[in-house]
């Protein structure tokens, strides 16, 4: 029989009060659940999404609630500290907050937080609406046009119309530009030009639009292009949109209405409208996208979607990609994307450069010619932008420098200034026709920090159906720094063939050539006389200043080199020195071109400066010594002096060490005194350095030395030797008592 063993009583009841404590561990050790604080507790819709939850008792696993919305999403950061991210489509009100623990344990905040309604934001005050031209003014119909409007207060809903036909389809490149799309359809006839927007403005182009008919073929037959497959398939595109509003902060959100269109030709089926992921902008209310009906080839649908900007978006033009996801009759499924813009509003500190419009002259342009961009650059910001430039980039570029740089120096710009910028450009020989882009970049610096915005131009080029050699001077120097009357230099220059064809049997003259007779200029031909007439400032030296060059390449270049002598009797100024290009053309026929180079001439004054050395040879240490000058204008005209100054190596100018100087008119003179004190023995060297203003306005200095030896002075003579005057001999002491009594007795005097 085995016996049962019984635990003492004590130990039972020890190991049942450990189990106790052990169960109740957990719960001593945590805090109490409480809600104290939720920053921020009052803002505006739609400026911030996240809530930061201050308190204590928070575990791993608790969630959140916000009364009328329901759980949302929550991060555990300690204890303490709970954030949490708010729905975007919270509506204005104030809101409970619950925290749910899951030991489990509750904690409501009543009154947690209050969302207001965002200030309303003014309506932005329109620009005028303006058209101040339009082009090209005439075009040929049987093919696609592209028409160009240039004015202000061009917005996202203008479009262009030609009155008579019908309304064009339109893009606008900014607030002084668009861009329309005229058909081939369009009648001959002459046709003004309108603009219109949604807001009712409207204004006319005061240039006309001539539509001509293409030439009637010759009788030759044309030669028929291959057949090509024509592909079937639906193609969706934007063709026009507005945003309400069209400027925000970033945070805020606007509504987009656009127009897609079916420009394919297969009917385009679920389709469906979504905000691409690589912009900074969300999208609100809860709308992922939004799906359109079926579109025949042709058809358009209006579609609005609303989106929110990001919090860390940047300043300036930002742009909002929308995909356009669709499928075919046979299901093949297609995807393209298009990019909307609105305006973000700087809240900081800061520059934003923009251009607010430019012209080219002429358009369409040529390959190989020079054209002039013209734009006003503004600064729309609210900080200063300092050593503004604007540079023509790109690896290929469209537009070439003309030989003084790709790069424009605009200068300091303070919030709200425009400025306008002229830039001289060259089309490149290899640009095709058509509207082309051409990059831009504004760089600049904000409080020490560089800053650049990419931005660009549309140019428009003219179709050149004849390749032509066109020669262009891309740069010059002299061996000079300074030519003035009577120089000797040398002139290096380079020529580019900028054309699309060989320059042949290339001549360089350097003066200017006239012909007579025959038809002259272009493809001259017949019995013509040509002369040729030197610069009568520069002459050519060693050379009558002809050089055959001979062939040059498309895109090639050549150096030369010609020697000249400056004129004697020239004055300052800014002079000309005339080039003659000849060479001839593909086509066998000769071209003449005449360019000018601008050379600067200095004429030093005519100034006689007497005495040669007002210094004698030797002056003594410590006897003040005058330097005296006259100054005599021996030119024609007046020289103007500005100051005189005077130093010296050994001594101190007691007197006119810096003296203010008059003009000095021709055949007059002026003198200049100073008084110098020589301090030790040794050379004295005097330097005198006289201002004026050359023939230009620029500040040039006549520096003059004079030179002299400080001597000891000579010790004084010793004084002369005074003759001694012999010391008289006392006066015998007359005895005048003896005297009275000898006197007396008669015996005498």
């Amino acid at each position: 029989m085995t016996t049962k063993r019984r635990l003492p009583m004590i130990r039972i009841w020890a190991v049942w009060i450990s189990a106790l404590f052990l169960v109740a561990l957990p719960t001593m050790a945590q805090a109490s659940l409480d809600i104290m604080a939720v920053t921020p507790d009052t803002f505006e819709q739609g400026t911030t999404t996240t809530l930061t939850i201050t308190g204590t008792g928070f575990v791993e696993g608790t969630t959140v609630d916000v009364s009328g919305i329901g759980t949302v999403a929550d991060t555990f950061v300690d204890a303490n500290t709970l954030t949490i991210n708010l729905p975007v489509s919270i509506t204005t009100g104030t809101y409970d907050i619950t925290v749910n623990n899951p030991t489990p344990a509750t904690a409501t905040l009543n009154n947690a937080f209050t969302i207001t309604a965002p200030a309303p934001t003014s309506a932005p005050t329109l620009e005028p609406l303006s058209i101040s031209g339009s082009e090209p003014n005439q075009i040929t119909n049987g093919r696609v046009n592209t028409l160009s409007v240039l004015g202000t207060g061009f917005t996202a809903s203008t479009v262009a119309r030609v009155v008579g036909f019908g309304v064009l389809e339109t893009t606008v490149l900014h607030s002084g530009a668009l861009n329309a799309t005229i058909p081939e359809t369009i009648p001959a006839g002459e046709y003004a030009i309108e603009v219109s927007d949604a807001a009712g403005r409207k204004a006319t182009s005061p240039d006309k639009l001539l539509v001509v008919a293409p030439p009637l073929p010759t009788s030759e037959p044309p030669t028929l292009p291959t057949p090509v497959e024509v592909t079937t398939q639906p193609a969706l595109s934007i063709v026009n949109f507005s945003a309400s509003p069209n400027s925000i902060t970033p945070g805020q959100s606007t509504r987009l209405t656009f127009v897609v269109q079916n420009r394919g030709n297969q009917v385009a089926r679920a389709i469906a409208v979504s905000l691409a992921s690589e912009g900074q902008f969300v999208v609100a209310n809860g709308q992922a996208s939004i799906t359109i009906p079926d579109l025949l080839p042709g058809a358009t649908f209006n579609a609005s979607m609303t989106v929110t900007a990001t919090q860390d978006i940047a300043g300036g033009p930002a742009s909002i990609p929308l995909q356009l996801d669709y499928t075919d009759n046979t299901g093949n499924t297609y995807s393209n994307t298009g990019e909307l813009s609105v305006t973000i509003l700087a809240t900081a500190y800061q520059s934003q450069l923009v251009i607010d419009a430019y012209t080219v002259e002429p358009s369409p342009a040529k390959p190989g010619d020079p054209l002039i961009v013209r734009m006003t650059l503004s600064n729309r910001g609210t900080a200063m932008a300092g050593q503004v430039t604007l540079s023509v980039t790109a690896e290929e570029a469209l537009l070439l420098p003309d030989g003084r740089g790709d790069t424009f120096v605009v200068g300091d710009m303070a919030p709200g200034e425009q400025i306008a910028v002229q830039m001289p450009l060259v089309v490149s020989s290899s640009a095709e026709d058509g509207s082309q882009v051409q990059p831009l970049v504004i760089r600049y610096y904000q409080d020490g920090e560089a800053k650049e915005v990419n931005t660009g131009i549309t140019v428009e080029i003219a179709l050149v159906e004849q390749s032509e050699p066109l020669l262009l001077l891309t740069s010059y120097e002299t061996d000079l720094d300074v030519l003035k009357p009577g120089s000797r230099f040398t002139l290096d220059i380079n020529l580019q063939n900028v054309g699309t064809a060989m320059a042949n049997a290339t001549i360089v003259t350097f003066g200017t050539i006239q012909s007579s007779g025959g038809t002259g200029g272009d493809g001259a031909t017949g019995d013509s006389q040509t002369s040729t007439t030197p610069s009568t400032t520069f002459a050519p030296l060693s050379t009558a200043g002809v050089h055959y060059i001979g062939d040059i390449a498309a895109e090639g270049s050549i150096d030369l080199s010609q020697d000249f002598i400056v004129a004697g009797n020239v004055t300052s100024g800014i002079y000309s020195l005339p080039i003659t290009l000849q060479y001839d053309l593909p086509d066998g026929t000769n071209k003449q071109e005449s360019i000018n180079l601008s050379l600067v001439v200095i004429a030093p004054p005519r100034l006689r400066i007497n005495p040669p050395n007002p210094l004698p040879e030797a002056v003594n240490m410590g006897e003040p010594v005058t330097v005296s000058l006259n100054i005599a204008n021996m030119g024609q005209t007046t020289v103007d002096l500005e100051k005189a100054t005077i130093s010296t190596n050994n001594g101190e100018i007691m007197e006119g060490e810096t003296v203010q100087l008059e003009p000095l008119k021709a055949d007059d003179d002026t003198a200049l005194n100073v008084t110098i004190m020589p301090m030790e023995e040794g050379p004295l060297d005097v330097e005198i350095a006289i201002d004026y203003l050359n023939g230009l306005g620029q500040l040039e200095t006549i520096k003059l030395t004079y030179a002299s030896e400080v001597m000891a002075p000579p010790p004084p003579p010793d004084e002369p030797q005074m003759p001694t005057e012999p010391e008289p001999e006392p006066e015998p002491e007359i005895d005048w008592f003896g005297r009275i009594v000898m006197a007396l007795l008669g015996l005498g005097s």
